[in-house]
């Protein structure tokens, strides 16, 4: 269906194999013959409407989650070639409410799996070209919020220690580049999605009027 119709049943599908996928009966080996097939749309993906694209969201977010599906994910497919594929279909998704629903596959592919060093920046490349990220009103028809993005994007940063010597200098250059910044942040590694990193104990980010000053000071995690 997904690979030969992208005109018809798409949304139909996509729920039916939300549902069957949770069944007990259902085979875990499937979960990655369905994301397969599913990512075989390509850029007929981001021609449905947004209701459709949530209904496949929902289907991988149901699909990596499952207890049973991932242990055959991480044990059978362990290059984890099936994300590189949901990191190509997904990327130019806009819709807030969808990017809600995203966000929250990556950080389960970031801290519930195993992806390369290669794949780790590929996944941070994936929403921290979301940042900073806003709505052109406060509230989105779905009721979605400007704030709900901004959590939900927050979540993918501390989502595993391995981006830290991608995110930091990232969100540094960030800072740096922008009009009338004013930020004053105390960042601990002891947090527990950061509790392995080497990165640093602290980092203490200050800017005064345009211009960034940090202070890092590195120590080994105990």
């Amino acid at each position: 269906m997904f690979s030969v119709d992208h005109k018809a049943g798409i949304l139909a599908s996509a729920k039916a194999l939300t549902t069957i996928s949770s069944m007990k009966a259902f085979p875990a080996s499937s979960g990655y013959d369905i994301i397969k097939n599913v990512c075989a749309m390509g850029n007929d993906f981001t021609k449905q409407v947004a209701d459709t694209r949530l209904a496949i969201f929902n289907l991988f977010q149901r699909l990596v989650t499952d207890p049973r599906v991932s242990k055959d994910l991480r044990t059978r497919h362990s290059d984890c070639d099936f994300m590189t594929d949901m990191l190509e279909l997904f990327g130019n998704e806009r819709d807030p409410k969808n990017l809600i629903a995203w966000f929250s596959i990556l950080v389960t592919l970031s801290s519930e799996y195993d992806p390369s060093s290669d794949l780790t920046e590929k996944i941070f490349s994936a929403y921290s070209a979301y940042f900073p990220i806003s709505l052109r009103t406060s509230r989105h028809p779905s009721g979605i919020t400007a704030e709900d993005l901004k959590v939900a994007l927050r979540r993918c940063f501390a989502a595993d220690d391995r981006v830290a010597s991608h995110a930091v200098p990232y969100l540094i250059q960030k800072l740096n580049q922008g009009d009338g910044i004013t930020v004053d942040v105390k960042v601990r590694s002891t947090h527990p999605p950061l509790g392995h990193s080497a990165v640093g104990k602290d980092i203490l980010i200050k800017t005064p009027s345009n211009s960034l000053t940090y202070y890092e000071r590195l120590k080994s995690a105990s």
